[in-house]
């Protein structure tokens, strides 16, 4: 790797966190704002509308701290966690002897009928004919019925009949299994990948989607409780409690839970329905023009359930995954 572009990457790093860190803290203050802006709201409601019961104010002040630990867990999970990096494997090793050899012999073949004085056939034809007889020279990639895109991607027959071809990913050096995409962000490929987050500075995808989900739902039920408080106690408060020093913090929290209510619902909505439906962010916004969810399912689901997908997965870090990537393609993953 050339010093400039190791002295872009950690400067884009460097920014990546100091843009964590900034939004890490104003979850931390909006969360603190609003559990101490809905204990003013009861005790306020309290004295207007005479209201003595503790225990609905315990319970509700409790479910707000409640949902604030978990969605700060569910944000370190997903920050942490490995999404699904895609590891090399033996297979992947001999893959990628395999298509270094095809490529030198490719090479060496589109010269040489460039420089045929019979070359009358167009780039692109000579190009195609080279890698079919590249292919079925080669008894490795011939076996695996392997061939090359337009876009320069190698790739294999999948497993199953009428499986999607598997693609080689030409910097990580692996086979993608289905639905993976290799991030230019973290350089590295992702299974089931959804979108690359850079707000919490990680890739969302097959093992922390559902960190993810449980981030956007503590977070929308957060608000959306804090939003019917405030909305409850300003509805209760007669017009002279109106003047207490107490209307700033209402007024306040009344309009930042609105405001927050009203993405996060819809945020957290949609992603609980992708993740319902078992389809991920990328399928649906790539998908061809007329085709609808259910179409997308079909060809893309893992025909996991929601609770394997949920539950069964194990938690794992991805500085763990990382190092185990490292140590099989030091210089595809020098930028991650």
């Amino acid at each position: 790797m050339s010093t400039s572009r190791a002295m872009s990457i950690s400067r884009a790093r460097s920014s990546e966190r100091a843009g964590c860190r900034a939004i890490v803290w104003c979850v931390v203050l909006f969360t603190s704002l609003s559990v101490s802006a809905s204990i003013v709201l009861w005790e306020t409601k309290l004295d207007a509308t005479g209201d003595s019961i503790g225990a609905k104010r315990a319970v509700t002040q409790g479910v707000i701290v409640a949902l604030a630990v978990i969605g700060l867990a569910c944000a370190w999970a997903t920050r942490a966690g490995d999404p699904g990096v895609v590891t090399p494997s033996a297979e992947d090793d001999a893959a990628a002897r395999v298509v270094e050899r095809l490529d030198e012999t490719i090479a060496r073949e589109v010269e040489k009928e460039t420089n045929a004085v019979n070359a009358v056939e167009s780039y692109t034809e000579r190009l195609r004919a080279c890698i079919r007889r590249a292919v079925s020279e080669d008894a490795e990639a011939s076996a695996l019925g392997m061939d090359k895109e337009f876009d320069g991607t190698w790739t294999k027959l999948g497993a199953g009949e009428g499986a999607r071809r598997v693609k080689f990913c030409g910097t990580c050096k692996v086979w993608r299994p289905p639905a993976s995409t290799h991030c230019s962000s973290c350089d590295v490929c992702v299974r089931r990948f959804d979108h690359h987050c850079g707000v919490l500075g990680n890739c969302i995808g097959e093992y922390n989607h559902r960190w993810f989900v449980g981030l956007l739902a503590s977070s929308a039920a957060m608000g959306a409780l804090i939003f019917v408080v405030s909305a409850y106690t300003l509805a209760k408060i007669s017009k002279n409690e109106w003047r207490s020093s107490a209307y700033p913090y209402m007024l306040l929290a009344c309009t930042c839970a609105g405001l927050h209510v009203l993405g996060l619902i819809a945020f957290a909505w949609m992603h609980v329905g992708l993740f319902v439906f078992d389809v991920t962010t990328k399928h649906v916004v790539t998908r061809p023009r007329g085709t609808s969810i259910l179409d997308v399912r079909r060809e893309y689901s893992s025909n996991a359930s929601c609770y394997g997908r949920c539950c069964a997965v194990p938690f794992r870090l991805k500085s763990a995954a990382m190092r185990e990537f490292r140590s099989r393609r030091p210089r595809a993953s020098e930028a991650c």
